[in-house]
């Protein structure tokens, strides 16, 4: 009898923790998972960004990492990642000569030249679907000189 019992317990047991891990599991994908119909609120916004009369819009940071074409800036404790199209524009400002504080102007600069902190100025442009590329970057204080 006391076989008995003890395997029913095991049983119950084993059944009340499967339970309370799918109720678990199905909490917690509903608290993370994204609400379409609330994502809906956005379209007209990516629809205005993306159009002829938003051509681009400025992206500022330091560069915290890059990957590939992908640039992660960060500024006031944000980051956000930016693809650098193949064909875009690198400029950085040429050093200050003669203990001067004022940069000599723009040169055309390569991708290879961006570093990790970097501060970035980057010309960007929001596409159809949402997505965020750079047109052009301007390297305004080169750290690893």
């Amino acid at each position: 009898m006391d076989k008995k019992i003890i395997i029913i317990l095991y049983g119950a047991v084993s059944i009340g923790l499967l339970i309370g891990f799918a109720i678990g599991m199905f909490i917690q994908i509903q608290k993370y998972s994204p609400d379409i119909a609330k994502l809906k609120i956005f379209e007209p916004t990516i629809k205005y960004l993306s159009s002829k009369v938003v051509p681009s819009i400025l992206i500022y940071g330091q560069v915290v990492n890059v990957d590939g074409r992908n640039i992660t800036l960060e500024f006031q404790k944000e980051q956000l990642v930016v693809e650098i199209k193949t064909d875009a524009k690198i400029y950085s400002y040429q050093k200050p000569v003669d203990g001067s504080k004022t940069a000599q102007g723009q040169t055309e600069s390569n991708f290879i030249e961006i570093k990790k902190g970097d501060s970035l100025n980057v010309t960007g442009q929001v596409l159809g679907d949402g997505k965020l590329v750079g047109k052009s970057v301007i390297i305004l204080n080169k750290i690893n000189n």
